[in-house]
């Protein structure tokens, strides 16, 4: 039987598939800062914010929400069973208490067991489960059924609303259309 001589790949098909690698294993990681979220949202100060205001306090808080805005990050905190104080955070200035409110029965909860360092790898996991959609919505909350989570509501590319929960972790939990 004749060997047969295995040809060369042509350099392009070489080059392509070394960049569709360096493509895969980049999304994979997930690394800070790249690739550029699609939000408008400051997630990216969500971690400075829960230190600024711990800081502040002189320990770790407890919290009714954390929510990144297309302005900042808003903490409210609580005070006693039922009021909260609302602080806002934007490019590493902390600023409140304001008033206290009624915080409406809403839980109040730590951040113990929340990572709150991956707020952006959430951010990045949501964007990857649900190509097209943008991040309208992101906020650490205690819910009834699930106890703390990151709570993210996204608009579909055809205009729908899908509210998609992570656990502490940055494990996708559920996710409903709205």
């Amino acid at each position: 039987m004749p060997r047969r001589r295995l040809s060369r790949p042509p350099a392009w098909l070489l080059v392509a598939t070394l960049v569709a690698i360096a493509a895969v294993v980049a999304l994979l990681a997930w690394p800070e800062g790249s690739p550029a979220l699609r939000t408008s949202l400051r997630v990216r100060e969500l971690p400075a914010a829960v230190r600024a205001l711990d800081g502040r306090l002189g320990g770790p808080s407890r919290y009714v929400g954390v929510i990144a805005t297309a302005d900042g990050v808003s903490l409210l905190v609580a005070r006693g069973d039922d009021q909260q104080a609302a602080w806002f955070y934007r490019s590493g200035e902390l600023v409140g208490p304001g008033a206290d409110e009624s915080r409406d029965g809403l839980p109040d909860f730590s951040l113990d067991g929340v990572a709150v360092d991956r707020a952006e790898t959430v951010a990045r996991r949501a964007e990857a489960e649900f190509p097209g959609a943008t991040i309208e919505a992101f906020a650490v909350r205690k819910v009834a059924d699930a106890g703390v989570v990151w709570e993210l509501s996204l608009r579909s590319a055809r205009g729908g609303q899908i509210d998609v929960r992570f656990s502490p972790a940055g494990d996708l939990l559920d996710a409903s259309l709205r």
